[in-house]
C-alpha cells in the first residue's frame, strides 16, 4: 500500500469512509486532506487578488459617498 501523502483525495476519503485506516492513519488522512484544502484555497486567492483589490475600492468608494452625504446633511441644518 502506497504511503496516505501518495495518495490523491478520492482515494483518501475512500478509505476513510470505508473504515480500513487506523485511528492514528484516520487522524493523518483527515490532516492532509485539511492541508490541501488549504492550500488549493491560497492558491485561488493568490490568482484572484485582483479580485480583493476591487472589493476593497468599492468598499472605500462606499465609505467615502457616505461620509460625504452625512456631512452635507449636517451644514444644511
Amino acid at each position: 500500500m502506497p504511503a496516505l501523502h501518495e495518495l490523491s483525495d478520492k482515494e483518501l476519503r475512500e478509505k476513510l469512509s470505508t473504515g480500513e485506516l487506523s485511528d492514528k492513519k484516520v487522524t493523518i488522512a483527515r490532516a492532509i486532506l485539511r492541508r490541501r484544502r488549504q492550500e488549493r484555497f491560497q492558491a485561488w486567492i493568490k490568482r484572484h487578488v485582483w479580485l480583493g483589490a476591487i472589493l476593497a475600492a468599492i468598499g472605500l468608494a462606499g465609505i467615502f459617498s457616505l461620509s460625504k452625504v452625512g456631512s452635507e446633511d449636517v451644514s444644511e441644518e
